[in-house]
């Protein structure tokens, strides 16, 4: 299990990530979709895309299942 929560390569667990990029990791993990998000911040769909990419790079995570599991380890939700 601690594997799981492991994800990222140890750039992702010095990665910062900019206050909009945190919301959005928080909005995904609470289960929004991508659409909602973008409602909810008065952005583009394909602005909160680039922003999810973004932030798996910065992480180094190559799955939303990893993308998720690392917002629930620094308890983001």
């Amino acid at each position: 299990m601690s594997s799981l929560l492991t994800a990222g390569s140890q750039k992702g667990r010095d990665a910062v990530l900019t206050p909009r990029q945190l919301e959005i990791l928080r909005l995904l993990a609470e289960g929004r979709t991508m659409r909602e998000i973008g409602q909810m911040l008065n952005i583009t769909t394909r602005t909160t895309e680039s922003h999810k990419y973004e932030i798996m790079r910065n992480l180094g995570v190559k799955t939303s299942a990893e993308l998720i599991r690392y917002a629930i380890r620094i308890n983001l939700v």
